[in-house]
């Protein structure tokens, strides 16, 4: 049986009042466990209905940054407090959380380690968004094969991840911005839809307050460059 149906069965049985066989007094016992276990999971979900309107209220954006489900965005929200402007960087929100990296080099090995400090409940919540993830977002499973090749092992992997969702929460939580969407154009596309529109890389690196280099990284593909790729393709839907 499937566990939702083995409780269901258990609950809904009728062992025999004679508790001296054994056999009766385990099925008693199991009945007892089974309604239980009905009860605390009605009264989880009242919880979670509970949570998930006051995230909604206090920071709705949370809820929609990948991973990052209603109890993992109320820990994160807990974390930081009523007055999340007060961390000013994102290397403050880092060492809050435990996620930012403790340097550990010897000779001629640099590394970083692990950090044990900080908040861990918070550290817990952004360790579960890393784990979802690794299973679910092909950006993030691209950049672990390719941290692998490295060399890197996968806590230092993780750790990485860890640190980048950190600044990327940063923004939400801490400065107010909405969750940024990926941009569904490649290189090549942006480059094209540029020429189309008969503009010079430094046309658009003036537009958008960068330098002409970083448009070139995005046209091939060199650098992520995520806010610059996304405010680069709604200039070119404007233009």
């Amino acid at each position: 049986m499937t566990t939702d149906t083995l409780i269901r069965t258990l609950s809904r049985c009728r062992p025999p009042t004679d508790l001296i066989d054994p056999a009766n007094g385990a099925l008693a016992s199991l009945k007892s466990l089974a309604t239980t276990y009905n009860r605390l999971r009605t009264e989880c979900a009242e919880l979670d209905a509970k949570i998930a309107d006051l995230v909604e209220t206090i920071n709705p954006e949370m809820v929609q940054i990948f991973g990052c489900g209603t109890v993992t965005a109320a820990e994160l929200i807990v974390s930081v407090g009523d007055n999340p402007k007060r961390i000013r960087s994102q290397a403050a929100l880092a060492h809050l959380w435990g996620v930012a990296p403790i340097p550990a080099s010897s000779g001629r090995t640099n590394r970083h380690r692990l950090n044990r400090g900080g908040d861990r409940q918070a550290n817990a919540a952004v360790h579960r968004i890393v784990l979802v993830r690794m299973r679910h977002d092909e950006r993030t499973r691209n950049y672990v094969q390719r941290r692998t090749k490295e060399g890197l092992s996968k806590k230092e992997i993780m750790r990485c991840l860890k640190r980048a969702i950190a600044r990327e929460i940063y923004q939400v939580l801490c400065v107010g911005r909405s969750v940024d969407q990926p941009s569904r154009l490649r290189g090549e596309e942006f480059k094209a839809r540029r020429l189309e529109k008969a503009l010079s890389q430094t046309q658009v690196a003036e537009k958008l307050g960068c330098s002409p280099a970083r448009i070139s990284d995005i046209e091939t593909g060199k650098r992520r460059l995520l806010e610059l790729k996304i405010a680069y393709e709604e200039f070119l839907k404007a233009a």
